[in-house]
């Protein structure tokens, strides 16, 4: 039979990013959280993390074909915990995977199955305007670069396609809650 088309979301963007833990970063503490239309199939999208300083990509996750959004828009990407593969620290994971997005200046860039971009955020200055694979790094300008344990999250679902002014510091990180 033929292939079942996939119920992509109309919108999907970059919703929380938690880049920089307390502590070890690579130890199943930090995340990317999206957000878009309840029950949207993002399977084979891609999560690609830059160096802001020249534009190469240091890390690509592909997400699995099961990969949907939850009845509140969500889905959460969790580093996995050292050597422990499906385990992370980050409560409500979606999907757990090993990446290491770095402290800044650097971007993510969200990618839909065909390549395309979908969302960025960069963070910290300077950072440059284009990643290796042609495609910006950011929208507008770079929102600024959090301390440890603060994650940059959207406001209000907001997106004028600026990050600084579509992203603010949060305090406590709340990957998965709407």
């Amino acid at each position: 039979g033929a292939a079942r088309a996939k119920n992509r979301p109309a919108i999907l963007m970059i919703n929380e990013l938690l880049y920089d833990a307390v502590g070890g970063d690579t130890d199943g503490d930090v995340f990317v959280e999206l957000s878009g239309n309840a029950g949207g199939e993002i399977g084979g999208y891609k999560l690609v993390f830059v160096n802001g300083d020249d534009g190469v990509i240091k890390d690509v996750v592909t997400l699995p074909d099961s990969a949907r959004l939850s009845e509140e828009g969500l889905f959460v990407v969790a580093d996995a915990k050292t050597g422990q593969s499906s385990v992370s620290d980050v409560a409500g994971a979606n999907y757990i995977t090993n990446f290491d997005p770095q402290n800044g200046p650097d971007c993510v860039q969200l990618l839909n199955d065909s390549g395309g971009l979908v969302d960025a955020i960069g963070y910290g200055e300077p950072i440059v305007d284009m990643a290796e694979n042609g495609l910006p790094c950011f929208e507008g300008t770079p929102t600024a670069a959090v301390s440890s344990g603060r994650s940059l999250s959207r406001v209000d679902g907001r997106d004028t396609d600026d990050n600084s002014a579509d992203f603010t510091p949060a305090e406590i990180p709340s990957p998965g809650v709407p």
